[in-house]
């Protein structure tokens, strides 16, 4: 039977403004699992926007740590490192909620994600798809994932 859970993740983002195409943030590291090169279903994405910038955004799912280059500056991801992504949650301006200054997005999925080799850890990047300043300097995102067996 599968275990149910989602992961807090606070990542930081640059307060200067930001152009489409640039990195929102560098990847983020998830504990999934229990085990090395364990797999889990993702379901869910929720992105809390302190700032309220509703703006579009992708976000990557990879079993690849490397770096995806300057925040706020064009995404780099080599050819190579792109064969790491596993999931991508295309947030578009009209998928956000506003909730008094606050906005919220949430997007489900079905899509099995696999932990680095001899780890238990995926990661998450985002790249903006638009204008937008977040002042508050951070977004927070709540994964949920099926762990165990499905």
């Amino acid at each position: 039977m599968p275990h149910y859970r989602t992961h807090s993740v606070t990542v930081t983002v640059d307060t200067a403004a930001y152009a489409n195409g640039d990195l929102l943030f560098n990847p983020t590291a998830i504990a999934v699992g229990k085990h090395p090169n364990d797999a889990v279903n993702l379901l869910s994405l929720t992105i809390v926007d302190p700032d309220g910038q509703k703006t579009a955004m992708d976000i990557f799912f990879t079993s690849s740590s490397t770096s995806w280059g300057t925040l706020n500056a064009a995404a780099s991801i080599s050819e190579a490192n792109a064969q790491n992504i596993q999931s991508v949650a295309e947030i578009a301006v009209a998928d956000w909620v506003d909730t008094a200054g606050v906005d919220v997005v949430h997007t489900e999925h079905s899509d099995v994600l696999q932990a680095e080799d001899d780890t238990n850890q995926v990661y998450v990047a985002g790249v903006v798809r638009g204008a937008a300043t977040f002042a508050g300097g951070e977004l927070h995102l709540k994964i949920g994932v099926a762990e165990g067996d499905q």
